[in-house]
C-alpha cells in the first residue's frame, strides 16, 4: 500500500531547508540555496503551502488566527509577484494542521482565501486538517520537485532558536512576517 505524504518525512539535506515558524511565511524557488520550506508544531495552527510547477516557486505560511489569512496574503502576493506572474502561475496548495473544536474558523478562512484568490489561481490538492489534541503535524515543501512531506525539525542541527521575545511578538501580530526572502529574481 502506498504511504500517505504526511507520513513520509523529508529526508534531504537539512542545509536546504528554510524553517517557517508560527506567524511567519517564506517564499523560495528551486534554484535558491534553500529550496525547501518547512514548518512544524501544527496543532491548532494551520500551514498553507503553495507550489507553481511552471516557475518552481513555492510559498509556505504558518497561521494561528483566522485574521492572519486575510491580512497576510497581501504580503505573500507582493513577494510572489517578484518571482512569478499572476498571468502564468497556478498554485497547487496543501493545507495541514488544525485541531477539532478550535481550528474550524481558521480552516474555513484558509479555504476561502484559496477559493477566492483573485491574484493567483490556487487549487487545493492536499489536505490533512483537524484532529485530536495529540496530533502534531508538520509540512515540508521541496520546490525542486513539488513534493510535500512531513518534517522532523531535529534533522536540522543549526536551527534558529526562538526567544521569549519572539513568542510574545507572535502573540501580538496579525500579519505574518517574512522569514525567508529568496535570492533576487534572475
Amino acid at each position: 500500500a502506498p504511504q500517505h505524504w504526511w507520513k513520509t518525512n523529508f529526508t534531504g539535506n537539512p542545509d536546504d531547508i528554510a524553517e517557517v515558524f508560527q506567524a511567519e511565511f517564506g517564499v523560495t524557488r528551486a534554484s535558491d540555496p534553500k529550496p525547501v520550506l518547512a514548518t512544524f508544531g501544527l496543532g491548532p495552527c494551520i500551514a498553507i503551502g503553495g507550489y507553481d510547477r511552471r516557475s518552481t516557486v513555492g510559498f509556505l505560511a504558518h497561521f494561528d488566527k483566522p485574521k492572519d489569512g486575510l491580512d497576510s496574503f497581501g504580503a505573500i502576493y507582493h513577494i510572489l509577484r517578484q518571482y512569478v506572474s499572476p498571468d502564468t502561475a497556478r498554485f497547487e496548495v496543501s493545507l495541514v494542521g488544525g485541531q477539532d473544536g478550535c481550528s474550524e474558523g481558521l480552516l474555513a478562512e484558509m479555504k476561502r482565501v484559496i477559493k477566492g484568490s483573485e491574484v493567483y489561481p490556487m487549487d487545493l490538492v492536499r489536505e490533512e486538517t483537524l484532529g485530536s489534541w495529540d496530533c502534531n503535524r508538520s509540512l515540508a515543501l521541496d520546490t525542486r520537485t513539488g513534493q510535500v512531506h512531513a518534517y522532523n525539525p531535529l534533522i536540522k542541527k543549526d536551527r534558529v532558536q526562538r526567544t521569549a521575545l519572539d513568542d510574545m511578538l507572535t502573540l501580538q501580530t496579525t500579519i505574518a512576517r517574512q522569514v525567508y526572502p529568496p535570492h533576487p529574481p534572475e
